[in-house]
C-alpha cells in the first residue's frame, strides 16, 4: 500500500506537470506559425526552446519502485500498471507527443529497471543461502545459485495444488465480500459508481466517464484493475486489496462531507454516510483487532517466550479450525541458510527446532492420525538421539468436547488442558448455542456441584455458556507411560 500510494502521488505529479508543457508547447507552436516577422519566430522559437523536459520525468525513481514493489509482493504487478499505463500515455494524441515518445519511455523505464532487479536477485540470493563468499572466491557459481523470488512466487501459485492449501474461493469474493467488509461504506460507494459506470459504457455515454488523460481516470484505473487482475486467481483474501484504499478516498471521501451547494436531503445522506462510516469503522477494528482469531497473538507471544527459554527442545504445534501461527512472530532461527564447510566444501542447512502444522477443517479422526504420527517421531527422536520435545494442540473452545472424545481412544497418550485465550471468535468452528440440559456447561461449573446434574439451565447460563466457547484451548499432548498404565 505504501509502494502503491507513492507511486500514484508521483504519476499524478507528472501528469500536472505534463499538462502544462504541453499546452506551453503547443500554444508557443501556434503563435509561431502565424508569426509575421522572422525577429517574432526567433522569440517564440527560444521560448519553446526553454521549456523543461517532462518526457522522462521520475523515470529512474518509478522503475526503481516498481521493481521493489514487485519483489516484495508479486501481484504488486496489478497495482503498478494502472499508474505506469497513465505515465507512459501522458499527453499522447497532443501535437507534441506521438508514439515514439510512447516506445521511448517504454524502453527508457525498462532499462532503468534492470540495476535494481539485478540486485534485488543478488541479496535475495545471498540472504537464502544460495551464494556465499565461498563460492564468488572459487568462481563457482551456476544458474542455481540465484533466487529470483517473482518467478519463485509465480510457480508456485501457479499449481492448483497448492492454493487449494490455502482455500480455493468464488471469483466474485472481492467485490461482493472484501471490498464491503474492509471499507464498508466507500466500498458499496465504489460498487455503485462501478456499475453506473458500466450502464453509461454500455449505452455508449463515453463523454460521462473519466477521461484517460485525468487524475479521475488514474485513480478510477487503479481501483478497479487491480480488483479485477485479482479477481481472476482462485484464492482470493481481504488483505489482498487492502492498498486500493488511497483511490477510494480519493474518489468517494467528498461524498461523506456536505458542502454549500448540497441541499438539504443531500446533506441529510452525506451525515448518514459519514456517521454509519465511523462506527463500522470503529465495531469492525474491535472485532478484527481484538476478538477475531484473538487467541492467536498471546499464544504466539507466549510460545515465543517458552522457546526462547528453552532453546533446542523440539516444539511440536498443530492448529486445527484456526488461523496457522505467523511464524515471524516466534523469532525462528533461519533454516533456509546454506553453509558451507571449508574443508569438505559439503553444503548443510541447520536443522529446525520448531514445527507449525496447520491442518484447517480437517475431521476429527483425521486430525488424531496426525497427532499420531507427529507423537511416533517425537518419541523416536527423544529414545534415539535423547531430543526432548514438547507438543501443542490449539483448537478453538467450542471443539472441545470432540477433542477429548477422540483423544480418549488413544490409551498411550493424553491431552492436559494447558492454557486458554478469550476471547476468540473463528468462523470455521462457531459454537452451538447449549440446550436447557447441556451436561457440557454443567460439568464446567456452571451450577453448583451439589445439584442434580439434570438440571435445567435458565437463560442466562446458557448464554453465558455459549458466549464462553469463544475462546482458544491450547492442550499439551502427553504420553502415558508403561508404569501409569
Amino acid at each position: 500500500m505504501l509502494f502503491f500510494s507513492i507511486l500514484l502521488l508521483l504519476v499524478a505529479e507528472c501528469m500536472m506537470n505534463s499538462d502544462k508543457i504541453i499546452y506551453h508547447d503547443e500554444f508557443l507552436r501556434e503563435k509561431y506559425l502565424v508569426a509575421k516577422t522572422a525577429v517574432e519566430r526567433v522569440k517564440l522559437f527560444k521560448l519553446s526552446t526553454h521549456l523543461p523536459d517532462h518526457s522522462f520525468n521520475r523515470v529512474l525513481f518509478l522503475s526503481t519502485l516498481v521493481s521493489v514493489g514487485i519483489f516484495n509482493r508479486p501481484t504488486f504487478i496489478g497495482f503498478a500498471f494502472p499508474p505506469i499505463f497513465f505515465w507512459l500515455h501522458r499527453g499522447l494524441g497532443s501535437k507534441v507527443v506521438g508514439f515514439k515518445d510512447f516506445h521511448c519511455r517504454i524502453f527508457v523505464f525498462i532499462l532503468c529497471s534492470i540495476p535494481t532487479v539485478l540486485l534485488l536477485i543478488v541479496i535475495d540470493s545471498g540472504y537464502y543461502g544460495y551464494i556465499t563468499m565461498a563460492d564468488i572466491e572459487s568462481l563457482s557459481i551456476t544458474w542455481d545459485n540465484w533466487v529470483v523470488t517473482p518467478l519463485n512466487f509465480l510457480r508456485y501459485n501457479s499449481d492448483k495444488r497448492n492454493l487449494t492449501q490455502h482455500g480455493l474461493h468464488p471469483r466474485w469474493l472481492h467485490l461482493a465480500v472484501n471490498i464491503p467488509l474492509l471499507f464498508n461504506v466507500l466500498g458499496l460507494l465504489a460498487v455503485f459508481n462501478l456499475l453506473r459506470h458500466l450502464y453509461r459504457f454500455i449505452r455508449g455515454q463515453y463523454s460521462k466517464l473519466p477521461r484517460i488523460q485525468s487524475i479521475t481516470g488514474l485513480m478510477t484505473f487503479s481501483l478497479t484493475t487491480p480488483v479485477a487482475l485479482l479477481s481472476l486467481f482462485p484464492h482470493q483474501e481481504a488483505r489482498f486489496i487492502i492498498p486500493i484504499l488511497l483511490p477510494l478516498v480519493y474518489l468517494f471521501g467528498n461524498s461523506l462531507f456536505t458542502n454549500e451547494s448540497d441541499g438539504t436531503c443531500r446533506r441529510k445522506l452525506k451525515n448518514f454516510l459519514r456517521y454509519s462510516w465511523y462506527i463500522l469503522n470503529i465495531l469492525l477494528t474491535m472485532f478484527f483487532g481484538f476478538v477475531h482469531q484473538g487467541g492467536i497473538y498471546p499464544f504466539a507471544t507466549s510460545l515465543q517466550s517458552e522457546i526462547k527459554a528453552s532453546y533446542g527442545v523440539h516444539t511440536h504445534v498443530i492448529t486445527t479450525h484456526s488461523y496457522s501461527i505467523p511464524t515471524f512472530l516466534l523469532q525462528l532461527e533461519s533454516t533456509s541458510k546454506i553453509w558451507k564447510d571449508k574443508k569438505t566444501g559439503n553444503k548443510y542447512r541447520l536443522a529446525p527446532s520448531t514445527f507449525l502444522y496447520k491442518y484447517g477443517s480437517m475431521a476429527m479422526d483425521d486430525l488424531f492420525t496426525k497427532v499420531d504420527e507427529v507423537l511416533t517421531d517425537a518419541e523416536m527422536l527423544l529414545h534415539k538421539y535423547k531430543k526432548q520435545y514438547r507438543f501443542y494442540i490449539a483448537s478453538p473452545c467450542s471443539l472441545e468436547r470432540q477433542i477429548m472424545e477422540t483423544a480418549n481412544k488413544y490409551y498411550y497418550f493424553e491431552l492436559v488442558e494447558e492454557f486458554s485465550y478469550y476471547p476468540h471468535f473463528c468462523t470455521e468452528a462457531l459454537p452451538s448455542y447449549p440446550s436447557s440440559r447441556d451436561q457440557f456447561c454443567i460439568e464446567n461449573n456452571l451450577v453448583k456441584k451439589n445439584e442434580s446434574r439434570q438440571i435445567e439451565l435458565n437463560v442466562f447460563q446458557r448464554i453465558s455458556c455459549y458466549l464462553k466457547k469463544f475462546c482458544l484451548n491450547i492442550y499439551r499432548v502427553k504420553p502415558i507411560s508403561k508404569t501409569t498404565m
